[in-house]
C-alpha cells in the first residue's frame, strides 16, 4: 500500500491534502499524525503569503479542522472522521 492521503478542510474553508507516511506494517491510518501534519502545512501556508506580502502581524491562529478523511492514491476514501474525533486529534497532536 502506497502512503495514505490526508484530506483536511479547516473552518475559514482552506484545504490541505499530503500524503502521510504509513509504515508496511502498520494496519490502522494515523489520525493524529495527519491532524499534526494538516495543522502544520496551515501554519506554514499563511506564514509563507504574509512573508510575500510584508505582513508583520500576529501569530497565525489556525482554525478548527471540520472535515477530514484518508483517500488512496485513487480518490477513494478509506475512513472519514466525525468532528468529535477530529477535535481529539487535534488535542493529542501538539
Amino acid at each position: 500500500m502506497t502512503s495514505p492521503i490526508f484530506c483536511a478542510r479547516f473552518s475559514d474553508g482552506a484545504e490541505v491534502r499530503m500524503t502521510t507516511w504509513h509504515g508496511g506494517d502498520r494496519e490502522m491510518l494515523d489520525l493524529k499524525r495527519g491532524v499534526r501534519l494538516a495543522r502544520h502545512a496551515y501554519a506554514t501556508r499563511v506564514h509563507n503569503r504574509e512573508r510575500r506580502t510584508g505582513f508583520d502581524g500576529p501569530p497565525v491562529v489556525i482554525p478548527g479542522i471540520v472535515e477530514a478523511h484518508f483517500e488512496d492514491e485513487d480518490g477513494v476514501t478509506l475512513q472519514k472522521y466525525t468532528t468529535k474525533e477530529l477535535a481529539d486529534g487535534r488535542k493529542h497532536a501538539a
